[in-house]
C-alpha cells in the first residue's frame, strides 16, 4: 500500500517572490506534520519544505507557478496548508 499524497498548484504572488522569511515560515508551518513536503517548478527543480535555503534555490519570483508535493500519512494536510499559506499570504507586500 502507498503513501497517502497531495498534489496542488500554487503561484507566487508577492512582488519579492518567495524570499528567505517567506521560506523560513514555510518550514515552521510544516514542521508539525509527518509528510514529507516539496515544492518543484517546471523545470523540474524541486526543494523539500523542511530547507529554508533550498527553497530559496527554486529562485521563484513574483508569478513563479510550483507544484506543491506532499507524501505520507497526513499529505493532505500539509499540502493543503501550504496552498492555504499562499492563498492568505500570498498576496502581502512586504
Amino acid at each position: 500500500m502507498s503513501s497517502p499524497t497531495f498534489k496542488g498548484n500554487i503561484t507566487i504572488q508577492n512582488p519579492h517572490g518567495l524570499h528567505l522569511r517567506v521560506a523560513s515560515e514555510l518550514t515552521r508551518l510544516c514542521r508539525p506534520f509527518q509528510a514529507k513536503v516539496k515544492l518543484s517548478r517546471a523545470n523540474g527543480s524541486a526543494a523539500d519544505v523542511a530547507s529554508p535555503l533550498a527553497l530559496l534555490t527554486l529562485e521563484a519570483t513574483c508569478g513563479t507557478q510550483l507544484v506543491v508535493l506532499a507524501e505520507g500519512t497526513d499529505a493532505e494536510a500539509a499540502g493543503a496548508a501550504v496552498v492555504g499559506y499562499f492563498a492568505t499570504n500570498g498576496h502581502a507586500k512586504d
